[in-house]
């Protein structure tokens, strides 16, 4: 009797070293695919980022300038009706918050004129949102619908870009938007290029 007991006893201690083992290995794979996910540069809130290399929608970005200086999240029919704003959703979609994000694009000295906003994307670490191009037209009057931004040299603009942001998407960052790490990607090749904005 006394033999059954040890060996019942050392199973469940073989499987408790196994489990942990296991949520160790686990957590140390977690990291690792963090950390991977902030391969490139990070910039800050108010800083000038310089796109160097950077490709954008197939384009050179050199001479271009971005600097992100505010960020907020704003509920998405209290913004519209603050502002006055009117927008038609034919497809009843229940839109939910809104990520604005207020950016300066500069040409420093850039041979190409336009400037795709349409992939500057609002991410966290467990998420990509994207901006509502109806709100976008709306707060930017002088955009057109191309969402090029067309600047000559030495010239700048300030925009306001607002991103959907959906409890579906966000998860567990749900009720805590305004703790959660944001950040505007604004280039992935050759090299991620990402503000931090929250």
């Amino acid at each position: 009797m006394k033999g059954k007991h040890i060996i019942c006893l050392l199973v469940i201690v073989a499987i408790l070293v196994g489990w942990l083992y296991l949520v160790k290995t686990n957590n140390e794979h977690w990291n690792e695919s963090m950390e991977g996910r902030k391969i490139g540069k990070e910039y800050s809130l108010g800083e000038e980022v310089p796109l160097g290399e950077s490709i954008v929608n197939k384009q050179a970005m050199r001479g271009y300038m971005v600097k992100v200086t505010n960020f907020e999240i704003v509920g998405y029919d209290d913004f519209l009706k603050e502002n006055g704003y009117m927008i038609d959703n034919p497809y009843e979609i229940p839109y939910e918050k809104l990520g604005l994000v207020y950016i300066t694009i500069t040409n420093e000295d850039a041979d190409t004129e336009d400037f795709p906003i349409i992939n500057l994307r609002l991410t966290t670490l467990d998420s990509c949102q994207y901006i509502n191009k109806d709100v976008l037209m709306v707060c930017n009057e002088s955009l057109p619908e191309t969402l090029m931004v067309s600047l000559k040299q030495h010239s700048s603009i300030d925009l306001l870009l607002p991103y959907d942001l959906f409890y579906d998407s966000l998860g567990a960052d749900w009720n805590r938007l305004e703790k959660t790490a944001f950040y505007l990607r604004i280039a992935t090749t050759p090299e991620e290029l990402n503000i931090k904005i929250q």
